[in-house]
């Protein structure tokens, strides 16, 4: 399994027994896939089980309904008895060394997503990422995979709070779709030159701050005060309502001048590509 690369990716969070719904920050779980593909379909026998997992959660059916409808959530089109009796041999070799446990559970989780996503990748360039982690297996924990890798982004993603509706986070992921795309391809990149989890987690939170900091550096320059704005907004009423068409207009060119120095100067920034996490942290913290 490997992160693709060059082009637009997709990337599809692949999750078994309600893996997606114990993540601590579901709504950053649609600010960093694509889509995400769970075991029930649309038989009543499955909803019920959707619900039985939904269960005391903030999310509601109608919720997961509307990403349904949205193309976000859709059942997973690997249901493979051969992975089934593939992972149960993973958790019989599981209880022999560690016992019968609470985590047996979620790791025979994890197996099935792991095996059907080495199905999925025979079928389709798109990126699947597990969403149950492999607590008991004797790999380095310092090496990350490509779930590590994912879960940093959801760890830098704002925690949005119940009063955010879905179809503004919606909206969000395709207004900055570019930037996630970019995103996207930093992470690879990344993932391809190092395998030390903590330096990437360091790595990130620096390129945030200093993107941060440009940022700041740019609205200091380029975009005016509040007081020059209040003052260009009463010109226009003013100008508008005297029919002194040449004055908004000029007005609205230096709005528009500023506008795109900002833009010029996000271009330029060393630390670009982090883009994505930083807009998403301003537009939802602020919620």
């Amino acid at each position: 399994m490997s992160i693709g690369s060059g082009g637009a990716m997709s990337t599809i969070a692949v999750s078994e027994r309600g893996s997606i719904w114990r993540l601590p920050n579901f709504k950053a779980s649609l600010l960093s896939f694509d889509k995400i593909y769970i075991p029930q379909g649309q038989s009543k026998i499955d909803r019920k089980f959707l619900e039985l997992e939904l269960h005391g959660l903030d999310i509601s059916l109608s919720d997961i309904e509307y990403l349904e409808k949205e193309g976000i959530i859709s059942q997973n089109p690997i249901n493979d008895k051969y992975l089934v009796g593939k992972s149960l041999d993973e958790i019989k070799k599981f209880n022999k060394r560690y016992g019968v446990n609470e985590h047996t559970f979620g790791i025979f989780a994890s197996y099935l997503e792991r095996y059907g996503i080495e199905e999925l990748e025979k079928q389709s360039s798109d990126t699947f990422i597990p969403l149950s982690p492999l607590t008991f297996t004797s790999r380095n924990l310092s090496v990350c995979d490509d779930a590590d890798v994912f879960s940093l982004i959801i760890e830098n993603m704002p925690i949005l709070s119940d009063q955010v509706p879905l179809d503004e986070v919606l909206s969000f992921k395709r207004e900055h779709q570019s930037d996630y795309q970019r995103l996207l391809n930093w992470i690879t990149h990344s993932h391809n030159r190092t395998n030390n989890i903590d330096f990437l987690k360091e790595e990130i939170n620096e390129m945030v701050e200093n993107f941060r900091s440009y940022k700041r550096i740019g609205e200091l320059k380029f975009q005016p005060g509040k007081v020059e704005v209040l003052f260009t907004g009463l010109a226009i009423f003013r100008d508008s309502f005297t029919f002194r068409f040449g004055s908004v207009s000029r007005t609205i060119a230096t709005l528009r001048k500023e506008k795109a120095s900002l833009i010029e100067h996000e271009l330029k920034s060393p630390a670009r590509p982090l883009s994505y996490i930083v807009k998403a942290q301003d537009c939802f913290e602020r919620q």
